[in-house]
């Protein structure tokens, strides 16, 4: 993959500089273009390893809701949520109400609301 993404690129750009030292104005013009041609290798090359980076981005972010879902805090946040005591947890479970009910336990997700995002995944999700 290197030689594809490196090696062809920079060897099409130097055919197309030894061309255009080594000839007429005619040949100059054409090894201008063999350059151009170089480069346009390279520029599609990045523009391929940029699709294929967003696509990764966009996997890892849909990872992330589902842990989020699944679990009720962000996978970024496992370590502080697990130094900090959430209320209803650590004592309070057991207290009995009035009647000698148990009292429920609130809601251990998080109560910070999602990103909104507006890009494939979401609309797939929507439907």
């Amino acid at each position: 993959m290197v030689g594809l993404r490196y090696v062809l690129p920079i060897s099409i750009v130097l055919g197309g500089l030894i061309v255009m030292a080594f000839g007429s104005e005619i040949d100059l013009e054409g090894g201008a273009g063999i350059v151009s041609a170089g480069l346009a290798v390279w520029g599609m090359n990045w523009l391929y390893r940029a699709s294929i980076e967003g696509d990764r981005v966009r996997e890892s972010e849909e990872a992330a809701r589902d842990f989020l879902d699944a679990h009720g805090y962000w996978p970024d946040e496992a370590a502080s949520v697990a130094q900090v005591s959430r209320p209803g947890e650590a004592g309070e479970a057991g207290k009995q109400g009035p009647g000698g009910e148990g009292l429920a336990a609130p809601p251990t997700h998080s109560a910070r609301p999602r990103p909104h995002t507006s890009g494939p995944s979401a609309r797939r999700a929507r439907g």
